[in-house]
């Protein structure tokens, strides 16, 4: 799922036991899943919300550490560092699967093409097996039969 709007629509499941849910770094609320303001609680000092996340950065002689935690920088390290942090996983948001869409089509067409290989194979080997019956059939049937009593 993915959400590049302040709001959006749910994905809602059907069902007895069906909910609806909300991408990473959504809440739902009022029937729409709104952008969590993650900028509220999650940096020291400076943060940029967007859609679904955030980025927390440090002032000049600050460093990032420790999700969205600003700490003074030692001598030779560089004043200014600026580093993502994701959002937590609420109970109000659903993670998407590991495996993306696109991924599992061509885990199915490459299923699909291997059973067409597969079932083209055993239709030529029985094909084959065939007329090798037939050409067998027919040597047997132009082969003379002596009757010849002894």
């Amino acid at each position: 799922m993915h959400c590049g709007q302040q709001k959006c629509t749910p994905i809602c499941e059907r069902g007895p036991d069906s909910g609806c849910f909300c991408p990473e770094g959504f809440v739902l609320s009022d029937q729409l899943c709104e952008d969590i303001d993650e900028c509220v609680n999650e940096c020291d000092q400076m943060c940029d919300n967007s859609f679904g996340s955030f980025v927390c950065s440090c002032k000049e002689g600050y460093k990032l550490k420790d999700h969205g935690k600003c700490v003074e920088a030692e001598g030779g390290e560089s004043p200014v560092v600026i580093g993502v942090v994701k959002p937590a996983t609420n109970n109000h948001t659903q993670q998407g699967a590991a495996a993306p869409a696109g991924g599992l089509v061509w885990i199915w067409i490459t299923v699909i093409v291997a059973l067409a290989v597969f079932i083209i194979v055993i239709r030529f080997y029985v094909v084959k097996r065939q007329k090798r019956r037939e050409e067998h059939s027919i040597q047997q049937s132009t082969v003379p039969v002596d009757n010849v009593d002894c």
